[in-house]
């Protein structure tokens, strides 16, 4: 027999096997407020020795606090919390505030071309730029010219153009201010050639309300250059609108609040206050009388399960608070108004600190948010997540993006604005600074020319 065949090797291998407890802690720790008021709900009604329980006393306080924070409002357009006015439910969260159903513009287009018979590959051509079309009911040039970098010919983008156009609602696929108004003009009876003109040649114009110079340059009177204004003011300036934007609006409930008791910084954890358990003094009585053996069992196994979960609960507790106060301890300039974005952050560096490992902070911060007197935050914007070809976070590009267009004389489009970052060493695609720039609530620039001079 071969030599080589009467070895024994011997390997040390670590391995981390995940019980089925370990996922279970994993899973409380990663849960949101909400989402463990949930867990904790299900739990006590599957577990009959687990309650829940309400301090109301300090949840009448945290209200107070509560509110006192979101006088500030909320800096995520379509992410909110509470106003004023409203009652927050901290113990079973936000109710729920959707508006109806209403379709998007995307479907809406897309169900109008799987009526018509178009052959392929026009038809797909068509879908693909309802697709493209933005909430407003724009397309933007970028776009078109993508389409014909990849091999789309220019005779078949046309033909799918004119049939998106040709759709309700009237000005859809236009790329820009000029040509909506155009193309709903030419929805209408009758003849409207000054309007028309003025919608393609003399917009600068009417912006800045100069009747009479249009009268001039178009030879008409100012009467009916009045008229022919008038009509422009009744279309729409975005076809869009009166469509769900195809996302539901997102009502945020904070995981942390963030105080200041006699000059210092707080973080109040909300699930402190709105999770709490303990154990039903009844059954535990009726398992020290020695109950029978079935019972005992059955009650042995549920207060090894309730005390399981309490314990999660405290390590979710602690480690959300040494996370927290870490944060507090780099942020405070930020949390005190005297920076303007928060100091990046790497996890990694908050993991040594600790003296936990990488994926926990993971864990722990995601999908949670933390409200300040500055506003409504997802922890993740307090560590460092390259955006572009340098090291700056998201929240630092998108406090540069909003000062570009503070400062812009006239508005500036995205592609502007994306070669104006690249100068500053900040590279990203355009299509990532449009999400940057709807993010903060800022209309694109055909809205922006439309809002300054209203």
């Amino acid at each position: 027999m071969n030599e080589t065949q009467n070895m024994i090797s011997l390997e040390l291998k670590n391995q981390l096997r995940l019980t089925p407890q370990l996922m279970q802690s994993l899973k409380i720790l990663q849960m949101t407020t909400l989402e463990l008021n949930e867990y904790l709900d299900q739990m006590s009604l599957e577990n009959p020795v687990m309650e829940r329980e309400e301090d109301l006393a300090s949840l009448d306080d945290l209200s107070r606090r509560f509110l006192w924070l979101s006088e500030g409002g909320s800096r995520i357009p379509r992410e909110r919390i509470l106003s004023p006015d409203e009652q927050p439910d901290l113990i079973g969260g936000l109710k729920d505030r959707h508006s109806g159903n209403r379709e998007d513009l995307e479907s809406f287009l897309k169900d109008q071309i799987l009526t018509q018979k178009i052959p392929e590959p026009l038809h797909s051509v068509c879908l693909y730029l309802a697709g493209m079309t933005d909430p407003s009911g724009f397309l933007e040039e970028e776009d078109l010219a993508h389409l014909k970098q990849m091999g789309v010919p220019k005779k078949t983008l046309k033909e799918a153009l004119k049939i998106l156009q040709s759709l309700e609602p009237a000005g859809v696929g236009a790329r820009s201010l000029s040509e909506c108004l155009c193309l709903q003009l030419a929805r209408l009876p009758g003849e409207h050639a000054l309007a028309e003109e003025i919608a393609r040649n003399h917009l600068p114009e009417l912006e800045k309300k100069q009747l009479s110079t249009i009268a001039r340059l178009t030879g008409k009177s100012r009467e009916e250059v009045a008229e022919a204004v008038s009509l422009l003011g009744s279309l729409k300036a975005r076809p869009g609108d009166g469509f769900d934007g195809g996302e539901e609006t997102v009502y945020l409930y904070p995981d942390f609040l963030i105080l200041e008791e006699e000059g210092k910084l707080k973080a109040v954890l909300c699930s402190d206050y709105t999770a709490r358990l303990h154990l039903n003094p009844d059954y535990l009585q009726m398992l020290k009388s020695d109950p029978a053996p079935e019972v005992k069992q059955y009650l042995g196994e549920k207060f090894r399960q309730a005390r399981w979960v309490m314990n999660c609960m405290e390590r979710r507790k602690s480690t959300l608070e040494r996370c927290m106060d870490q944060i507090l301890e780099i942020q405070e300039d930020f949390f005190r108004g005297r920076a303007r974005v928060p100091v990046p952050c790497q996890l990694g560096d908050m993991a040594d600190k600790l003296g936990v490992s990488i994926s926990t902070v993971s864990r722990a911060i995601s999908g949670k948010y933390l409200q300040c007197r500055r506003g409504l935050f997802p922890l993740r914007d307090f560590f460092l997540r390259p955006a572009g070809s340098n090291d700056l976070t998201e929240i630092q590009i998108k406090s540069r993006l909003a000062e570009l267009i503070r400062a812009e004389e006239k508005p500036l489009t995205d592609e502007q604005l994306r070669k104006a970052l690249e100068r500053e060493g900040i590279c990203l695609a355009r299509r990532t600074v449009a999400k940057y720039r709807s993010g903060l609530g800022i209309p694109p620039a055909r809205e922006r020319i439309q809002v300054r001079n209203d």
